[in-house]
């Protein structure tokens, strides 16, 4: 018994160690289910026919029996695409719903109904919406068609051999329970489907909020940092330049340099510390009085050295209308600009 759970379960879990979404595993549980619940109404229906002697539904049973097996096979080996499957399946499906309507049991009964409505609702939950409203539509035709003539008595009894009790009855039965354990699969991979989403929800929500802390913390290591270092340096720049008013031509170049030095590190603390307060939208724009003339000279100053150590030639020419003039601007972000 355990070899023959272990022939159909292992080929079975290996299909849904292939999948990860709980929709799709879902799915070919539904397929599965119904293939072998299929088959054992196969097995009912030739034992049946068998001891009543319906040799017509004898014939139709083998050969249910036989394609229900070749599929099933087909699809614990992965030999056929699990689509084609379905469709042999659904369409299987519409032929024994059409022959029991106008062949074999010549009305519209209960396994009848119980095979519609399989049909559909096994269409829809194996190949979608389009193929589901495609499947209902033939499936219910036939329906309708007996319907239709059976209130006109224009469509002729061509055979009528239903399955002999107490096959009639287990057939029902069986059909109830691939209904009840269809739905039940479906509703069981659909609630955790969700359950997997608020999980994964709630997971993205955490990560968030320690990116949101780590985003904070850094935020304000830097805004302390950079302050800390402006202390310092302001004190570098003013130094230097009572050393450029008081020392001699020797010591002019070297200073130039060290407060070319200092400004360059300022700025670049500056810059750090726009960029910490764009990131936490506090970042805003001066507006005070500037000469635009000092502004620029100051700016170029230190680009003035680089240039001359690497030999190249730099010159900052200014319009003659514009020197001397005071304008209400961002001193910082024109220097950065520049």
């Amino acid at each position: 018994m355990k070899q023959l759970a272990a022939f159909f379960n292992w080929p079975l879990g290996e299909l849904l160690k292939s999948e990860t979404d709980n929709l799709n595993k879902a799915s070919i549980r539904i397929l599965f289910t119904i293939l072998t619940l299929t088959l054992i109404k196969a097995v009912i229906g030739i034992a049946v026919a068998v001891e009543y002697n319906q040799d017509v539904q004898l014939y139709r049973a083998v050969v249910l029996l036989l394609v229900y097996s070749a599929l099933l096979t087909s699809f614990l080996a992965r030999k056929i695409s699990f689509k084609t499957i379905a469709h042999a399946l659904l369409g299987l499906g519409l032929l024994v719903i059409w022959t029991n309507i106008f062949v074999f049991a010549g009305t519209i009964n209960i396994p009848v109904l119980q095979f519609n409505f399989m049909l559909i609702l096994g269409s829809f939950y194996l190949l979608g919406k389009r193929s589901g409203i495609i499947y209902a539509i033939l499936g219910t035709l036939p329906a309708i068609v007996r319907i239709i003539a059976d209130r006109g008595a224009w469509l002729p009894e061509i055979l009528s051999e239903e399955l002999a009790s107490p096959g009639f009855e287990l057939i029902v039965v069986l059909n109830f329970a691939t209904i009840l354990l269809c739905h039940y699969q479906f509703l069981a991979a659909f609630r955790a489907n969700i359950a997997e989403k608020e999980a994964l929800n709630k997971q993205l929500q955490r990560a968030a909020e320690e990116a949101n802390r780590a985003a904070e913390a850094k935020s304000e290591f830097l805004s302390t940092m950079t302050h800390e270092l402006r202390t310092p340096l302001n004190s570098v720049i003013g130094v230097s330049q009572l050393l450029l008013q008081n020392s001699n031509a020797d010591d002019q170049e070297s200073l130039q340099i060290l407060k070319f030095s200092a400004v360059n590190l300022y700025s670049l603390i500056n810059n750090i510390l726009d960029f910490n307060k764009l990131g936490s939208d506090k970042l805003g724009l001066e507006k005070i009085p500037v000469d635009l003339d000092a502004l620029m000279n100051e700016t170029c100053l230190g680009v003035r050295f680089q240039a001359e150590r690497k030999g190249i030639g730099f010159q900052l020419d200014i319009d003659e209308r514009i020197k001397g003039m005071w304008v209400l601007t961002d001193p910082t972000r024109i220097t950065q600009i520049i």
